[in-house]
């Protein structure tokens, strides 16, 4: 049995299919998958089965424009179950708060978040890059959630900037179609800017009992997936790693709770952990030392937010472990960070 965070769920690899095929981006010979096994929106299958399909797109494809293409076309055969719960959300703003909230059923390697200031909000857009995702990838999925938004509300929304990570692809004068002129390449982030008073917009399918119910088979199945896969897992330092890092989300990213999470004596834990020559204190620092620069990297939350955050009782702690990871204070990471927008 797969981890929860290399699958995904199973229409995600439909929908894509189902798109290929309706635009004709390449021969259907070529994707060697039948497209029916996918159509459970309740069943997972492994994250490498879509990267492999992208991977063939880039190989196969004759349209240099197809991410383009993708991004604009909105399956009407489409069942995702996060999907189908934005659609019962009762305004636009609701909808983007659910996709982001339960994204990783969808697939966790694909991360939205939202900010927002007095006028604005901002949705931020990362796809793990190291896993073979192509730039595609991402403009796809940025795509994807604007015609969704603009089709649902039957309204053109308009951006104030749209931003990537990325050099300008030769499709550029396609994307601005869609993004609207206000774009940036190699940027620091993949991002949307738009008024938040746009997002105010009404849904026709609102029913909030229809969302309510699929809201809780989201969680159920999630919840289902984790607990028999953690059944079978062998306890090391990578599992407790990531036990502790679902913790920290919930601040308690304590040993007892790990403890009770693993249905272990706190002795037990310790001659694990020793046995791996590490011990808790490293493992817990471990995380907190990533998460803190991914927490500063959104550039919304304050340091006393992100001290919270990563479970530190004081903010002086904080700081004094982040000069020691990084060699550079809090303070100066922040100015670095604001100097490269």
């Amino acid at each position: 049995m797969l981890n929860y965070k290399d699958t995904i769920s199973s229409t995600t690899v439909f929908n894509l299919i189902e798109s290929i095929t309706s635009l004709s981006i390449i021969n259907p010979r070529k994707i060697q998958l039948d497209k029916n096994f996918f159509l459970n929106p309740e069943k997972r299958v492994s994250e490498s089965i879509l990267i492999n399909l992208w991977k063939n797109l880039e190989e196969n494809s004759n349209m240099t424009n197809y991410a383009a293409l993708l991004g604009e076309y909105i399956p009407t055969t489409t069942r995702c179950l996060v999907t189908s719960l934005a659609s019962q959300c009762g305004t636009l703003s609701e909808a983007l708060e659910s996709y982001t909230k339960y994204i990783d059923w969808i697939n966790p390697s694909l991360k939205c978040t939202l900010s927002y200031d007095r006028n604005y909000t901002y949705i931020y857009f990362s796809l793990n890059k190291s896993k073979g995702y192509p730039n595609s990838a991402i403009i796809k999925s940025m795509s994807n959630v604007i015609h969704w938004a603009r089709k649902s509300s039957n309204s053109n929304i308009e951006l104030n900037t749209v931003t990537f990570d990325f050099i300008a692809p030769p499709f550029n004068d396609l994307l601005r179609q869609t993004f609207g002129k206000n774009i940036k390449f190699s940027k620091k982030f993949n991002m949307i800017k738009i008024e938040s008073s746009a997002l105010d917009k009404k849904l026709s399918n609102h029913n909030p009992n229809i969302k309510q119910l699929i809201e809780k088979s989201i969680i159920e199945r999630k919840a289902d997936y984790i607990k028999d896969f953690e059944k079978k897992q062998v306890i090391n330092k990578e599992f407790i790693l990531k036990i502790i890092e679902n913790l920290l989300s919930e601040n308690k990213a304590n040993i007892e709770y790990v403890c009770i999470k693993l249905s272990i004596s706190r002795q037990t834990l310790y001659r694990r952990l020793k046995k791996e020559n590490t011990h808790f204190k490293e493992l817990i620092n471990m995380v907190r030392k990533k998460r803190s620069k991914e927490l500063l990297d959104l550039n919304n939350l304050t340091t006393t937010d992100i001290s919270e955050r990563l479970g530190y009782k004081e903010i002086s702690s904080f700081y004094s472990a982040f000069k020691v990871w990084y060699g550079i204070t809090v303070k100066e990471y922040k100015a670095n960070l604001r100097s490269s927008y």
